[in-house]
């Protein structure tokens, strides 16, 4: 029988009632022991003051574009910290290299978007191209609005016109190009 008096709880809340029994615990056993443990903070801060203030720090969702600190560059991929429990992983093709420099370095912030809040190893799943994309695409959209001219590179002659980058990829139909028809389009690449 269900007492109807009793709210359910979700799973979340039951494992997070666990956790801060857990520290509640610990804290009553490192208070029995003084000196055991410093945590460099006030002496009335517990863990389970911590653990809830590391949760209300930060509420990260999928999707959101957020901004990191490289903490380190690996051979294919970027460690970039979020303020997140681990450090996400993002691909190092993913930073321009630009006559062969990197394009990032330790200690420079980079804004980035969640793929995902946990891979099977723990990790964050970070995209920087997906948050250049999101960026270049606001960007776009308020120039639009504002009925301002784009500007970008052309990076290509494509069947029908030019590919351009304005922060994204582009097409430029050649029907565009000039107020006349193009027949050559060769020399503005």
């Amino acid at each position: 029988m269900v007492d109807s008096n009793k709210p359910n709880k979700s799973k979340a809340a039951v494992e997070r009632e666990k956790v801060l029994a857990a520290l509640d615990a610990f804290d009553s056993e490192v208070s029995e022991n003084p000196g055991v443990m410093s945590l460099g903070r006030d002496a009335d801060t517990n863990f389970a003051q911590l653990f809830e203030e590391s949760l209300d720090e930060r509420d990260f969702k999928v999707g959101d574009v957020v901004t990191g600190r490289v903490v380190n560059i690996l051979e294919d991929f970027v460690l970039v910290d979020i303020n997140y429990k681990s450090e996400g992983m993002i691909p190092i093709s993913e930073f321009r290299v630009v006559e062969g420099h990197k394009g990032i370095n330790v200690g420079e912030e980079v804004e980035v978007y969640i793929d995902r809040i946990e891979n099977d190893n723990g990790m964050v799943v970070l995209s920087k191209d997906k948050a250049d994309m999101l960026r270049a695409w606001n960007d776009i959209s308020k120039a639009a609005e504002n009925e301002e001219v784009i500007e970008g590179t052309i990076i290509a002659k494509v069947k029908g016109g030019l590919s351009v980058d304005i922060g994204v990829k582009a097409f430029l139909p050649g029907s565009q190009i000039d107020l006349r028809p193009v027949r050559n389009m060769d020399h503005y690449i």
